[in-house]
Formats: structure tokens, sequence, C-alpha cells
């Protein structure tokens, strides 16, 4: 049975929240102008990532209009940003496309129907388009009535299957782009796109969530509420992107691995690869210069720095650490630096050294993977392996 409907949910009103989502919604238009003054970035992430900003601001201005019902007062404007259904999963993996390649991804027809759903979709949309005021606003009142058409139900349904195959796909993407740069840096906490992957499992949690309300029997005011929540959840990630924009700008430049990187850039004299016995005899030249020459204290230290440095390809040199260290290039480097970090936290010398001091001498240049390092080699915490080997007092 249908619940009766509040009488104030349907009058067009302005609040706090309603005004909140117009000042999300004029921030993402902003961010969009501020991306494209952006010179020295991925200007082709930063492209898909304002087209990204753009829909999600102009569907947080249709949501202020259901919101608040004042599309009850322009009823004819009922309808202009569904596509945008259709358009979030496609751009949100070109982003992370553009962020993770190795070189410019160029829009080819193949990129191109990544919108063709968006593209049907908007052709079934044209009786919704040209329909006139009176009957958008029947279909929009049975929507928020918690009472949505079978074919409104069909369309919601597509929509949320191509969001999740976008999103587990964008997800894997990131996966293979953070093992990759392990195989290549010693420091990868500016461009492992961490906050990218939180992100990511934040908006599959929103959606698996509004999936399960959307076929539960709802009355108006719950869905009101659903509805209200989930363009404030809109509103909050573009509040997040203009943190992040102003605190961490990397977030909007080019985080990949340039081509220069896993070029050889030096002729091999392993060009045909490696057998045991040359590979053992490469990981001993990589071990000498490694500790002769403490290269690990450079707190950049890339594979390529240490082909150059050596005069053998990146792939030659990421095979013998791989196959005699069991690590790949970051943890290799990683390790040297945690025992030095240990030989200096054990040193009486420098006990009124700080920790960080002592770390950042060793190479390690992000407090947070420095820590995880540590725990991981030893399983304890820097301050307690200091105290175990200078009998300090604990605090």
């Amino acid at each position: 049975m249908i619940q009766e409907i509040p009488q104030n949910i349907f009058v067009p009103h302005l609040d706090l929240a309603s005004t909140l989502l117009l000042v999300a919604a004029a921030q993402g238009l902003f961010m969009v102008l501020l991306l494209s003054s952006v010179s020295d970035a991925n200007r082709q992430a930063n492209r898909y990532l304002s087209l990204l900003l753009a829909i999600c601001s102009v569907s947080l201005i249709g949501g202020f209009m259901e919101v608040t019902n004042y599309y009850l007062v322009y009823p004819q404007l009922i309808g202009w940003e569904f596509q945008n259904l259709f358009l979030y999963g496609p751009l949100f993996y070109l982003y992370v496309c553009s962020l993770t390649s190795l070189s410019a991804v160029p829009f080819t027809r193949k990129t191109a129907l990544h919108f063709l759903p968006c593209m049907i979709f908007v052709v079934y949309l044209i009786p919704i388009y040209l329909a006139d005021g009176e009957t958008k606003a029947v279909m929009w009142r049975q929507v928020t009535q918690g009472h949505p058409s079978p074919g409104q139900d069909v369309v919601f349904c597509l929509a949320t299957v191509q969001l999740t195959a976008y999103g587990v796909v964008s997800y894997v993407t990131l996966g293979r782009y953070n093992r990759r740069i392990r195989d290549q840096f010693s420091s990868i906490e500016r461009i492992n796109l961490a906050w990218l992957r939180r992100l990511l499992i934040a908006f599959a949690s929103v959606v698996g969530l509004f999936t399960v309300f959307w076929f539960m029997p709802l009355s108006a005011a719950h869905w009101y509420q659903l509805n209200y929540s989930a363009n404030l959840l809109l509103a909050g990630a573009i509040y997040v992107f203009g943190f992040w924009g102003t605190r961490q700008p990397r977030i909007f430049q080019r985080a990949l691995v340039p081509a220069a990187t896993v070029a050889v850039t030096t002729v091999s004299k392993y060009e045909r690869g490696l057998d045991t016995e040359s590979s053992a005899v490469v990981y001993r030249e990589i071990v000498a210069a490694m500790e002769g020459a403490r290269l690990y204290t450079n707190n950049e230290l890339s594979l390529s720095d240490l082909a150059q440095q050596l005069g053998i390809s990146t792939h030659v040199l990421s095979q013998a650490i791989n196959q005699h260290s069991g690590a790949n290039f970051y943890d290799f480097v990683n390790r040297y630096r945690v025992n030095e970090t240990k030989r200096g936290l054990a040193d009486p010398a420098q006990a009124n050294r700080t920790v960080l001091d002592i770390a950042h001498d060793a190479g390690f240049n992000s407090k947070s993977a420095f820590y995880a390092a540590f725990k991981r080699e030893l399983g304890l915490t820097p301050l307690q392996y200091r105290q175990q080997e200078l009998v300090l007092p604990a605090s």
C-alpha cells in the first residue's frame, strides 16, 4: 500500500543542503576552467577529467531542480541531464587510462565506441526531450513517489551494469599500473594514484547501496531523502577534487611513467636475455653498485637510473632483480633503505636524531612508505626497534 505523501514534498523550496548542491556545481565548473589552464600536466587526462566534472556539475544542477521541486515550476527542463548516466563510466575509465598510459592515448573510432550506449540512450530519450511539460511532470512524480515504470527500471539496470563494468576495468587498470611502477621506481607515493582507487571503491559502494534502494518499495518521503543523499555525495566528490587540487596539485598532473624510463637507454651487453649464470653476474653488479655507491640513498632512484649507471638494459636488470631477490625494484631498493635505517637507529651516536631524519638520509622521502616498509621487514615500528637496540626507556 502506498504511504501518504507529505504535502511539502512537492512544494518548491530552498534550504542549506540544496544550496550546497549549487555551490558544488559552481565549484565543479570552476575546476573545469582551472584544469584547462594547467600547462605542465597531462592535458589528455585533464580533458577527460574536465568532461567528468562538467557532467557532474550538470547532474548536480538537475539534482538541485529535483530535490527543491523547481522541476514543477519548469517541467520542460525535466530529462535534460538523463544521458549523463551513461557518461560517468566511460569518462572515468578513459581518465584512468590517460593517467596510467606510457604515452598519449589517441581518440579513435574504438575510443568513440565507449560512448555508443550514451548515444543509443539519447535516441531513446528523444520522445522525452520533445514531450510537453505536463507529461514530463507526470513521469517525474511517478519516479519520486517510488514507482518507476518498467522502462525506467531497465534503464537503471543497464546504467548500473555499465558503471560496474567500467569500475571493475578501471580498478584492474590501476592495479596493473601500480605493479608496473613498482618494477621501475623506488619511490612511488606521488604517482601511485592511491587516492583514485579509494575514490573508486567509495563510488562503487554508493552505487551498490543506491541499486539496493532503487528496487525497494520506498515512500515518496524516503525516495526524496535517498535522492538528496545521492546528490550530496556527488557534491562531496567535487569538493574532494577541489580540496586535492589545492593541497596536492599532482593529482591534476600526469602521474605516469615517462616513456624514456622504460626504454633501453644504453646498449646492453646482455641483449638476448639472461641465462642463469649471466643473471647471477648481473645481480652481483647490481649489488656492488647499490652497496658501493649507496645508490639507494637517492630517493628518486629509478630502474632507468640504475640501467644507465651499469650500461645494462632495464629489462635485463629487472629480470636479474626479480630472479635473485624475489622482489620488484621498489621492494629491492627499500630493503637497502630499511637496513641503512636500522644501522642509524641502533647507533648510539645518532640517538639524538629523529627517526624520520635517519630514514630520509637512507633514501625514504615519505613517512608512510618508510613505516610500511620497516614494519613489513621487521615486524616492529622504528621506535620499537630503536628502544630494543639502544635499550631506551619507553616514552
